[in-house]
């Protein structure tokens, strides 16, 4: 293996792990959403709670109070649905932006693998082009002409 390809080889090490760590943020970045993912669910769930709470109390006669607490929890519970969805879009962005990123990195190692194989190629054409020169060389040596069993 000559210099350019253990240079190539070395630059190959580096961009897998560079693919590696990419993946291993990729999966991250799956697990964050899910989380977020979940907490929205669950902030909607408290909404839904928060909601039927109050439809409880339009049914009959209740305290200004009681209807006044119901608003404001309906409320905070609508804009922690709102903070936990704005989460759970950010989460998702940055799914896509780990998915983008390993991609990249994959193209990357991908690029290195096969200027490596037509490196390995070129130089395995040029090692066989060198061998049949010495070959040629030889049987010149061997037949060429005014040696014994020359054909003149």
């Amino acid at each position: 293996m000559n210099q350019s390809r253990r240079r190539l080889q070395r630059v190959l090490k580096i961009r897998e792990r560079v693919l590696d760590d990419c993946a291993h943020a990729l999966v991250q970045s799956n697990v964050d959403r899910d989380q977020a993912e979940q907490h929205a669910q669950s902030e909607k769930a408290r909404l839904e709670q928060a909601s039927r709470l109050r439809a409880a109390l339009t049914s009959g006669s209740v305290e200004v109070r009681a209807w006044v607490e119901a608003e404001q929890w309906l409320r905070a519970r609508g804009i922690i649905l709102d903070d936990a969805l704005g989460r759970l879009e950010t989460a998702e962005q940055r799914v896509d932006a780990a998915r983008r990123e390993v991609l990249q990195a994959h193209t990357g190692v991908k690029q290195i693998e096969t200027l490596d194989e037509r490196m390995a190629s070129r130089d395995a054409h040029e090692k066989d082009r060198s061998e049949q020169r010495l070959n040629d060389e030889l049987v010149l040596r061997r037949y060429g002409p005014g040696r014994r069993g020359a054909t003149e």
